[in-house]
């Protein structure tokens, strides 16, 4: 045996993007990690918060990750910057390994010893991550945004940069929305339509 990492708080699933080892730590509430290129590899932290992180598997851009107490799997996008996790489904009871094949998630439930099956996108909507679906101006902005967005209805959620949610707005007819941020503090935010992220800057 070669030791590629030590220290690691309860390391569970594993999966590989290229050259990253992504790592759930139950124990820690994270996921991690490594360039596995690296003669000593130094575990960063990737993503915080979910409890009792176990299984964890890659389609796509997409890591789709077990979260044993919130009876739930989450998705995350590994190529955005500022990253946050979205919700999938939370009907699982003791969620602790899954595993894709094709457009089918199977996972394993702890609790009731059963094995289910949830129906993903196709992978060509995966891979489509080169743009984003909508456009905000002015940037930086100081009493509003615009955000233009081709696809309706839509909802808008609006977070700062450590991922908490500062506004929501849903059910969003109009093509080009006015959305107040006068009352936010000065500083640089993230606004969220489905699964693409843009960063705006509140003078």
């Amino acid at each position: 045996l070669i030791e590629v990492i030590s220290g690691l708080n309860k390391p569970e699933g594993l999966t590989f993007a290229d050259n990253e080892l992504f790592i759930c730590e139950s124990g820690s509430k994270k996921v991690s990690k490594i360039d596995i290129t690296e003669e000593n590899p130094i575990a960063e932290e990737f993503i915080s918060g979910i409890r009792e992180v176990y299984g964890i598997r890659l389609r796509g851009n997409y890591l789709y990750v077990c979260s044993i107490d919130d009876g739930a799997v989450y998705k995350i996008d590994i190529t955005n910057p500022l990253i946050f996790p979205v919700f999938i489904k939370d009907q699982y009871r003791g969620p602790t390994r899954l595993f894709i094949n094709g457009d089918d998630m199977y996972v394993s439930e702890y609790f009731t010893g059963v094995i289910s099956k949830t129906k993903l996108e196709p992978i060509s909507s995966v891979e489509n991550t080169s743009s984003a679906s909508f456009d905000v101006y002015p940037n930086p902005a100081q009493e509003y945004l615009i955000v233009n967005s081709s696809k309706l209805p839509y909802s808008i959620k609006l977070y700062n940069l450590s991922g908490d949610l500062v506004n929501e707005v849903n059910d969003i007819f109009d093509s080009d929305y006015k959305l107040d941020i006068e009352n936010l503090v000065s500083g640089c935010y993230v606004i969220n339509i489905g699964d693409d992220f843009i960063k705006f800057i509140k003078k």
